[in-house]
């Protein structure tokens, strides 16, 4: 039976481009984009509605799975489809990765940000 690496296949392939702990030379997430994305996005929505502050990111850092925490970079609360639009925009012009999350309360660990 042939032993099946989805890694090393995503890699092999460049599938998104995305960085992993194995590809430092990937194209999204680079901390200088997420800053500038971070800026973009308290403009847009308001400083009250975005953050980078730990104290906050670290409770959208997990899930009700087992999977291990992995803690964004940015959380950003928008109200409106107008906010909405506006982090799209953001993280499609700084290729900063986006995750929704509304309760919290999934178990198979696809709210918790892998690369930030």
């Amino acid at each position: 039976m042939k032993r099946i690496d989805p890694l090393g296949e995503m890699k092999e392939r460049n599938v998104v481009g995305r960085p992993t702990d194995y590809d430092p030379g990937g194209t999204h997430n680079r901390k200088e984009n997420v800053a500038r994305a971070l800026e973009v996005l308290r403009e847009a929505l308001g400083e009250k509605w975005v953050t980078d502050d730990v104290a906050i990111t670290v409770g959208y850092s997990r899930d009700q799975s087992f999977t291990p925490a992995g803690y964004p970079d940015i959380v950003a609360l928008p109200r409106t489809t107008e906010d909405v639009q506006a982090v799209y925009r953001a993280a499609n012009r700084y290729l900063v990765d986006v995750i929704p999350y509304g309760t919290g309360i999934n178990l198979f660990g696809a709210t918790i940000p892998p690369y930030g």
